[in-house]
């Protein structure tokens, strides 16, 4: 009995202590386009400690965390008419400090060019930002970005470019 009763104690504590350490979701910017339909939310997961796990990106209700361990090679977030159209890459980021990421974005589809922008995921105490620079140089915090569509001839091809906010 008291080892039935020991047993059921420590699984409760344990699922108890697992419950709460769960990750929390940090939303960072919200991504809009005309050149695709709806809204990408990304935003990273943190443990007890504030370190982040892992980034996350929202599109269409489905929620699809990024790891860290997969930023040095690419993580495709988004794709169209079958190309890679948004690749997110990181080469030193670390889950305690952020740092700097790039989204590869295709620019012209039909020549398969790609252009990319840089921004960072920066840490202050306990709470996390998405930083990019602005026309002059100076980091500014940012949660929306637009990436405006390039066309030819009416159809969209690419991304003419990101701005963000």
């Amino acid at each position: 009995m008291k080892l039935k009763l020991s047993l059921a104690l420590i699984l409760g504590i344990i699922t108890f202590s697992s419950a709460s350490l769960a990750d929390t979701k940090i939303p960072l910017f919200t991504a809009t386009s005309d050149a695709f339909s709806g809204t990408m939310n990304v935003g990273v997961d943190v443990d007890v400690d504030s370190n982040i796990s892992d980034i996350y990106y929202t599109k269409s209700g489905m929620n699809t965390p990024v790891s860290l361990a997969d930023l040095p090679s690419g993580v495709v977030i988004y794709q169209s008419g079958g190309k890679d159209a948004i690749i997110i890459m990181a080469q030193n980021f670390n889950s305690t400090s952020g740092g700097p990421l790039t989204l590869n974005y295709l620019y012209d589809g039909i020549q398969n060019i790609y252009h990319f922008f840089n921004f960072s995921i920066t840490r202050q105490g306990q709470a996390w930002s998405a930083v990019a620079n602005d026309q002059n140089g100076i980091p500014q915090k940012f949660t929306t970005m637009y990436l405006a569509a390039k066309r030819v001839f009416g159809s969209v091809i690419g991304i003419e470019n990101i701005t963000v906010q």
